[in-house]
């Protein structure tokens, strides 16, 4: 019994053993699996690293074989055909644009292809790409901008500047620009024009039998979506080729066209809608009351001044033109409704003396007689005499029997004073009417003469001018209620209409002035 337990004892001990050294044995095995993981990882990593600098060594001797002999300053062909050169610009910022300065900002990444086959190459590399310190030693197009007024190169953090070459020798040259080139505006029609900004390119050394440019057959010139500007909204662009001629040589010309349409939402909040209020704000004064003059004279001067102020602030960011644009038209005549307005207060405030009053006052009293029972008897048997000649043009008419009685008068004085007057009268009519002024209408009875004759006493010669003795200052104001709003109603009818129609056309339209230019 005690044999048998040995024999277990004895017999577990081996299997422990030999577990202990099976697990020993697995150690070892992993152990040098992953050691041999590793020197094959690191054989791989140095069989990279080794690729890397043989290909890096490759770039580098194609770089010194191009250059060897390479002398920039002679052009590709050299001696021969010109060399074409490829244009294309991404636009990725417009603005701001300034009507004052006629000019506008760009910015964009401008770039030109061009083939030197000077610059071929064998190797296993199909695009070399650049920095900017290559392309100081290679040649590349003179290019600039004909009406440019400033342009800088963007330095931060480094040059942003590129350049491409493939084993075929052709090159794309790539920077970042910023320029603000000129633009000459026509603002005939403004806040509601449409204008054309171009941006012109041409070689300055290079005449057209050595460098001709062209644009790049698709999709020369392209603007981001997001592009926004403050007052304008971007309708288009387009591309146009060019010849220019100079004393030089003929020099070939690109020409990128970028359409601008005014937004006019802030012209017609800030200018439109304050002149028009301050006209109807002037025809108030047209229903105070005549003798508030105070009142009226403040009301006028001030919407004056401010109308004033009104073009003046308007004008101060445009510059001094020497036609008229269209916002100026619809101030002036803005202007003048206001200026009126003060000029009728002033026409009703000399017309509203007191001797015109009384003078009105006694004409219409006669007016009054003139048309009673006792005035129409005056035809009568009773009327001492009567004259008319020259076919209703003189029209005397002698005081009438009833007034030399009332002056307790004899008959024999009575009929001798009456055939004086009788000879008298009659010796002017042979001789004709007396001379008139052509503003004045003259009066057709002797009241009223007498009556015109006492208001010139009292208010001048000029008191018989429009009329009798002058204009009715409560008609003037009743007829100024209806006559200025509807004159002004009607001119701003016009005023829309005619510049909503001639600034309705597009980009097309646009293009074909230039086509036609």
């Amino acid at each position: 019994m005690s044999f048998g337990i040995e024999r277990t004892y004895m017999t577990g001990n081996r299997l422990g053993k030999m577990a202990h050294f099976l697990s020993g044995v697995t150690l070892a095995l992993s152990g040098c699996l992953f050691v041999q993981l590793f020197a094959t990882e690191i054989q791989a990593e140095g069989s990279v690293g080794q690729l890397s600098s043989r290909k890096a060594d490759n770039v580098s001797a194609i770089l010194n074989t191009l250059l060897d002999g390479y002398d920039k300053r002679l052009r590709p062909n050299f001696g021969g055909v010109s060399v074409p050169v490829n244009i294309s610009m991404y636009v990725y910022s417009i603005g701001p644009v300034s009507e004052a300065q006629m000019q506008y900002t760009l910015d964009v990444y401008f770039r030109q292809q061009w083939t030197d086959e000077r610059l071929r190459f064998v190797g296993d590399v199909s695009v070399l790409s650049l920095n900017s310190e290559m392309v100081d030693r290679l040649w590349v197009p003179d290019t600039y901008f004909v009406n440019e007024k400033s342009a800088k190169f963007h330095t931060v953090l480094y040059k942003n500047t590129l350049i491409r070459m493939d084993p075929a020798g052709n090159i794309l040259y790539s920077t970042r620009l910023t320029v603000t080139a000129s633009c000459y505006m026509n603002l005939a029609f403004f806040p509601m024009d449409k204008q054309r900004c171009s941006l012109t390119m041409e070689s300055y050394a290079y005449s057209d039998n050595h460098v001709h440019y062209h644009w790049i057959p698709s999709g020369p010139i392209y603007v981001d979506e997001a592009v926004t500007l403050p007052q304008f909204q971007f309708l288009g662009s387009g591309h146009r080729t060019n010849t220019a001629q100079y004393y030089v040589g003929n020099y070939s010309q690109l020409i990128a066209d970028f359409y601008l349409g005014r937004e006019i939402s802030y012209y017609l909040i800030n200018v439109y809608l304050p002149a028009t209020l301050i006209v109807i704000v002037s025809w108030v004064s047209f229903w105070i009351p005549r003798s508030s003059t105070p009142a009226r004279t403040a009301l006028g001067i001030t919407t004056v001044l401010t109308m004033t102020t009104l073009i003046g602030n308007a004008g101060s960011s445009l510059p001094k033109l020497s036609y008229i644009k269209a916002v100026d038209l619809y101030l002036e005549m803005c202007y003048f409704f206001v200026f009126a307005a003060l000029l009728e207060f002033a026409l009703v405030s000399y017309y509203e003396k007191s001797c015109f009053k009384e003078a009105r006052q006694r004409l219409k009293e006669a007016a009054e007689n003139a048309n009673s029972p006792a005035s129409k008897s005056s035809g009568s048997p009773n009327s001492v005499y009567s004259v008319d000649k020259r076919q209703d043009e003189i029209e005397i008419t002698f005081v009438n029997e009833n007034a030399l009685t009332a002056a307790n008068l004899s008959r024999t004085e009575r009929v001798n004073r009456g055939g004086a007057r009788r000879s008298s009268y009659i010796r002017a009519a042979e001789r004709g009417p007396p001379p008139t002024r052509a503003s004045a209408k003259q009066p057709s009875t002797p009241r009223q003469r007498q009556e015109v004759s006492q208001c010139e006493e009292m208010c001048g010669p000029k008191c018989a001018d429009f009329g009798e003795v002058g204009l009715d200052p409560s008609k003037v104001d009743m007829n100024s209620r209806k006559f200025f709003p509807l004159t002004f109603v009607v001119l701003k009818i016009a005023y829309w209409a005619y510049y909503v129609t001639v600034t309705s056309g597009g980009v097309d339209d646009l293009i074909a002035d230039v086509e036609q230019s």
